[in-house]
């Protein structure tokens, strides 16, 4: 399969900039995923090729973070029961309060005392990710793994650790990504992007 990165980059996917993270830092770079999930068959195939990469864990059930990992989810249970010849189910997360969970719509009793893989569309702090396998953790849930289309960080050691689960990524692509009293100079002077991240927020809360 062709690089990710040069997949991301046809599909204008990766815009630079000053932009606000999910976990607040300032990022000169951001992936857009969705600019990847409304091409289907693309979609399709990348989840293919982390099914395939990860089919030894053997999942009952694949859980993603709502909204937007629901198609990887879908999509990844699709092939992985394609690749292990039963029903792989697919289920996700959402946010309550703040913070990931998986008990609406009945899907604590689908992930009870099954064996889980998460998935993930970008990865960068790992906080995310792990509110999910938490969420699935505390509701009985065997997480045997966890997987991402892209990993910001330079290794998957460092989320794997974080995780306390085996966790491959399809693509590792390390970018800057700065703390409040980091934020260079030169990333200052330009204006925070309300589009795309958290920038709207980051702007309102910072306003008032």
């Amino acid at each position: 399969m062709d690089d990710i990165t040069h997949i991301l980059k046809e599909a204008g996917a990766i815009t630079e900039g000053h932009f606000i993270g999910t976990s607040g830092k300032h990022l000169s770079v951001y992936i857009n995923k969705n600019k990847i999930l409304i091409h289907v068959a693309l979609t399709s195939r990348l989840c293919e090729v982390l099914a395939k990469k990860v089919v030894g864990w053997n999942p009952d059930v694949i859980v993603a973070p709502a909204t937007g990992g629901i198609a990887l989810s879908q999509w990844m249970a699709f092939h992985m029961s394609a690749l292990l010849g039963r029903e792989v189910l697919s289920a996700y997360t959402e946010s309550i309060d703040g913070v990931q969970s998986i008990t609406k719509r009945g899907y604590d009793a689908v992930v009870k005392g099954k064996r889980v893989v998460v998935i993930e569309d970008v990865v960068n702090t790992g906080k995310s990710i792990n509110e999910v396998v938490q969420a699935v953790q505390m509701v009985g849930g065997e997480v045997v793994g966890a997987v991402a289309l892209i990993n910001r960080n330079s290794t998957d050691t460092l989320i794997q650790e974080l995780l306390g689960v085996p966790f491959h990524s399809l693509s590792l692509m390390p970018l800057d990504a700065y703390a409040e009293n980091e934020v260079p100079e030169s990333l200052k002077k330009i204006p925070i992007n309300i589009e795309l991240g958290h920038g709207a927020k980051y702007l309102k809360e910072h306003s008032e």
